[in-house]
């Protein structure tokens, strides 16, 4: 009777053990992309909008601003499809805001979602020493920036939309 306890309990603790392998290797995909959005913040500039995409996507947005980021975090989870979500909260201290108007331009907080399987990449805002352009929407509880093409180094905006700025709308 007691060996059946003994086998009992060490096929509970070798079950315990197992749980916490398996628990240990559900983080290695978070950290690799984790890793993978630090790696490509320092990418080069890659795509980039056209002249006319540019005007479309400023008209289109609540707010367009240079700014230099000041804090922020991300948190990853799944969906019920095993589907990564990235989503990522980023805080800004505007040196120009191009179009709206925030209460408080030194602390602009914007939002962004990224879910597995998007055409566009996980990292939300690129690396840059000299600021970030982006554009986002308000939906009446904060700034919400899309997933794809909203979010640029300023080194990467053409000279010649740099000087265009601000844009009008008709």
């Amino acid at each position: 009777m007691q060996l059946l306890a003994r086998k009992s309990k060490t096929k509970i603790y070798r079950a315990a053990a197992k749980r916490r392998v398996l628990n240990r290797t559900m983080y290695q995909p978070i950290l690799l992309l984790v890793a993978m959005a630090i790696v490509s913040c320092m990418a080069d500039c890659g795509d980039n909008l056209s002249a006319s995409e540019f005007h479309q996507v400023y008209c289109e947005s609540d707010i367009v601003f240079r700014g230099t980021a000041t804090g922020g975090h991300s948190a990853t989870s799944m969906d019920e499809d095993q589907n990564w979500i990235v989503t990522t909260s980023a805080s800004f201290n505007a040196e120009e805001v191009y179009k709206g108007s925030p209460s408080n331009p030194q602390h602009i907080n914007i939002y962004r979602v990224w879910t597995q399987g998007s055409p566009c990449g996980s990292t939300a805002f690129p690396f840059s020493d000299d600021g970030i352009f982006i554009f986002a929407n308000n939906n009446g509880n904060g700034y919400i920036m899309e997933a794809c093409m909203r979010a640029f180094a300023w080194g990467c905006i053409p000279q010649s939309i740099k000087d265009s700025l601000p844009l009008s709308c008709n």
